[in-house]
This record gives C-alpha cells, sequence and structure tokens, in this order.
C-alpha cells in the first residue's frame, strides 16, 4: 500500500504520546514494506537531527512545516469569534493545503490518513481516496470532563468555548472520512450518532512492552506512590492536584512515612509547589522512567478527566506496578478491575485502597504478574497495527462495506454491528 499520513507533530520515539504513535505507525508500515509518505509539523519541538534522519529513512518522502509563535498567535486570536475549534485553528497553514495536493499528485496513495481533527481539513477535500480520521478520543468527552472539574476561571471560559467548537466539529468532520479511528466506546458515544458508527474502528495504541517490563535489578521500595506522565497538560494537573489534596492526606495519617513521586516533564508551578512537602518528589524529565516504576511500590492514576488510552497506565502496568486507578484512567484500556488493576471509586475509598495495598505484598506482587501477562498479550505495538493494517487493505477493496471492527477486551463490543 501506498498510504499518505498527515500528522500534526513530526513523529518522534520519544515524543508527546501523539507524536510517538504515529513515529511507530510508521516504523511498523515500513518494515511490513508499505510506502509512506508525510506531510506533518514541527511545532518549536527540538529533537536531535538523528530522529529526522531515522523518519526519512522510513519514509518515501517527509514534508515539514515549522510553525512559528507569532503566526501561531495570530491564528488563535483571529479564530475567537469564528466556529472552528482552537485546536484546528493552531494547525492552519494553507502552505500544507499545497503539500498534500502535490503529494497526492505525484504519488497517488491507495489510503490518506489524518492523525487527531487537527489535520482533518487536508484530507477531505480528496473525495476519490479511501480516507480515515485518527481521532483517537472524543475531544467533546476529555473537554466536557475539563469544565466539571476546572477552579480557575479563565481556563475554565476557554475550556468551555472549545467544548462546544469540537461539539459541533467532531460530528460533521467524520462525515467526510470512510474510516474513523477511536480508542473506545465510551468516546464513540460522546460524538457519533447511529448513521456513522458503521465506519468507526476502534483502535488503541500499544507500548514497548519488552522495553518497560526489562529487569534492570532494582529493589522496589516499601512505600513509594508514583504518577507519571506530562505534568504541564490539565488532566494529569487536576489528577495529581487532587489526589495530593483529597487522597494523601488519608494515606499519611495511616502511613505517615508514605513518599509520592511524580516523575514526568513540563511539571507546571502548581506542580513544582508540592515538594514544599518533603515527602514528594517532582523530577521533572527524566531521561529513562524505568527506574523510577521499578522501584516505586504502588503505581497511581488519579485521574478525573480525560478521554481515550492513559499511556502512563500501560507503562506502569508493562513494568509490573499494581495500579490503583480511577474508571476514567482505564476506559480505553479495560484492565480487568480487581484482577489487573484497582478501580475505587470516592476519594476515600482510593486512599484505603492504596493502604490495604501497601500492607499486602503477595497481593502486590500477584496485580504485578497479572498486569504484565496482560500487556504482553494485548498492549503490543504491533498487536494493534496488525489490525489496522487489515482494516486498511479491506477499505482500499470495498469503501462502502461496513468495517469489520474488533474491541479485545470487552466482549460486548467484538463486531460493530454488535455495539
Amino acid at each position: 500500500m501506498k498510504i499518505l499520513i498527515a500528522s500534526a507533530r513530526y513523529p518522534y520515539q520519544q515524543g508527546k504520546a501523539d507524536s510517538m504513535t504515529v513515529f511507530h505507525l510508521i516504523q511498523y508500515l515500513a518494515r511490513r514494506n508499505h510506502e509512506v509518505i508525510l506531510a506533518t509539523f514541527n511545532n518549536a519541538e527540538k529533537f536531535p537531527e538523528s530522529e529526522r534522519e531515522l523518519m526519512r529513512t522510513y519514509c518515501k518522502e517527509v514534508r515539514v512545516i515549522d510553525l512559528k509563535k507569532f503566526g501561531k498567535l495570530w491564528r488563535m486570536s483571529s479564530n475567537v469569534l469564528g466556529k472552528t475549534p482552537y485546536q484546528v485553528a493552531y494547525y492552519r497553514r494553507q502552505l500544507m493545503h499545497r503539500y498534500i495536493g502535490e503529494l497526492v499528485a505525484e504519488y497517488q496513495p491507495d489510503v490518506l490518513y489524518a492523525h487527531l481533527i487537527r489535520t482533518a481539513e487536508y484530507l477531505k477535500p480528496f473525495k476519490e481516496i479511501p480516507k480515515i480520521l485518527a481521532m483517537q478520543i472524543a475531544q467533546t468527552l476529555n473537554y466536557g470532563r475539563l469544565i466539571k472539574h476546572e477552579k480557575d476561571w479563565l481556563r475554565k471560559i476557554f475550556y468551555t468555548q472549545e467544548y462546544h467548537r469540537v461539539a459541533a466539529y467532531e460530528p460533521q468532520i467524520i462525515r467526510h472520512f470512510d474510516r474513523v479511528l477511536l480508542i473506545s466506546p465510551h468516546d464513540e458515544k460522546a460524538i457519533v450518532d447511529k448513521g456513522q458508527s458503521k465506519k468507526i474502528f476502534f483502535n488503541p495504541h500499544g507500548i514497548d512492552v519488552d522495553y518497560f517490563s526489562e529487569d534492570l535489578n532494582l529493589e522496589r521500595q516499601s512505600k513509594v506512590l508514583v504518577m507519571n506522565g506530562d505534568f504541564g497538560v490539565p488532566t494529569n494537573m487536576d489528577g495529581a492536584l487532587n489526589f495530593y489534596q483529597h487522597i494523601y492526606p488519608l494515606v499519611k495519617k495511616e502511613e505517615p512515612d508514605v513518599q509520592l513521586w511524580l516523575v514526568g516533564r513540563n511539571p507546571a508551578p502548581s506542580i513544582r509547589a508540592l515538594t514544599k512537602d518533603p515527602s514528594v518528589m517532582v523530577t521533572g524529565k527524566v531521561p529513562d522512567i524505568r527506574p523510577y516504576l521499578q522501584e516505586a511500590t504502588i503505581g497511581i492514576a488519579p485521574m478525573r478527566v480525560g478521554a481515550g488510552l492513559q499511556n502512563k497506565v500501560l507503562v506502569s502496568l508493562a513494568s509490573q506496578l499494581p495500579v490503583v486507578a480511577t474508571r476514567i484512567a482505564n476506559e480505553g484500556i479495560s484492565a480487568p478491575e480487581g484482577e489487573v488493576i484497582l478501580t475505587p471509586g470516592s476519594n476515600g475509598e482510593f486512599a484505603q485502597t492504596i493502604i490495604d495495598l501497601l500492607r499486602q505484598p503477595e497481593r502486590r506482587a500477584q496485580l504485578g504478574r497479572n498486569a504484565l501477562e496482560f500487556m504482553q498479550k494485548r498492549w503490543t505495538w504491533d498487536f494493534h497495527f496488525r489490525k489496522l493494517e487489515e482494516m486498511m487493505e479491506q477499505l482500499i477493496l470495498d469503501r462502502h462495506r461496513p468495517v469489520e471492527n474488533y474491541y479485545p477486551f470487552q466482549k460486548s463490543f467484538v463486531a460493530s454491528n454488535g455495539r
């Protein structure tokens, strides 16, 4: 197959979740001898030139547009009176329309693939070529949850505006694509009407399970809680702050010598401020997250907002950490509750689950073993990319045939007509 991919971020194996997903998808397709053409943006991110060269070895051609700070501010401010989602306006460049038009004319791709709604407009005009929109998550669901918990009134105003924009935009844009990729049925319910459900294809991404499960010969601490992620994004900030304010004190009351590690890039000032408590460590970006995951006692994912797939949970499970998470954090993964992951309800129940687990080393070890087995069976990159590759091949043969879906974690979602 010849596949043209439009990506909002330059694919980078150590990048943010969407950037990393596109990197591994392209790597997989190239390994399978498919021809990949890439049109992408560089959002002022700095990474080694070797990464650019690596991507060029995987792709037939790569076209990149660097987003300048002034241009980004202009596009956002000029969109205030419009109806387009800000995240779509942020990536609006006429040059990208030209690039993609040239690439389509030159390479005659079999499939067009837009990663996230941010690039959907660039592929919408090509009606004769099968098109896939990898929405991944329903932004309508994501922003609806952000509004509910945000306390800063300026952010709340912005989130409310963006919510109304994506709520109108998402159901409309999917009509222009033959297949729409979502993480889970929760995302589908937020945006898809019955007439469009036949094109929804559940396709969560995986992780490098072998890498995160590699034994580094480290000893687990007795009372360390770890949360990993990007602590500059609202979903993780909200989860970490709510945990510290309302759950962590209940744990410390019963286990005074417990520690909390917040491990990951871009910690906001409100997150860094937590280090005033000597039991809290905020690392910022680390060269290798695995030592922290393999030394900690319990992984936590106290997400109150968000949608789709939580990478932080996947890497914790692959590291054989017993994980205590909210149901929102697990909804895109569907790890069996009680066997692989623990998902208490209220803040008090979350705290008590952690307290009990700190006192049950055999229970922790069993959860860790179950977690790794679950990850090895269901969450490698290749497991999901094989399903995506098969779907692409079927799409080329017949654009009008309802999608043959798979959702391997809940039997009730095995087939499209069974949802």
